[in-house]
């Protein structure tokens, strides 16, 4: 094995290890969401619906879904800054 190819393989364990981590950290900030947010978060997501679908099976306005997306949404990406900041040396 050449010698850039050992940096590499120690960067892509690196690179494993800390994708890892980001979705482990992604999976505690989930299940730290309301619920009503983690729904919202989830049926848009993951079932691809639509908001005015997302009041009807939620039984919300469709203010309070978009608010509901957009308060999920920013509490992620809190939890991914402050993760990211914990991960630097």
């Amino acid at each position: 094995m050449a010698v850039g190819d050992h940096e590499s393989a120690e960067n892509g364990g690196e690179k494993a290890e800390h994708d890892d981590g980001s979705m482990q950290a992604l999976r505690r900030a989930l299940a730290a969401l309301p619920a009503g947010q983690r729904l919202a978060l989830e049926l848009a997501a993951r079932q691809k619906c639509g908001i005015a679908e997302i009041a009807r099976q939620s039984g919300s306005s469709e203010r309070d879904v978009t608010t509901a997306i957009a308060e999920a949404l920013r509490a992620l990406r809190s939890a991914y800054v402050k993760d990211e900041v914990a991960q630097v040396p």
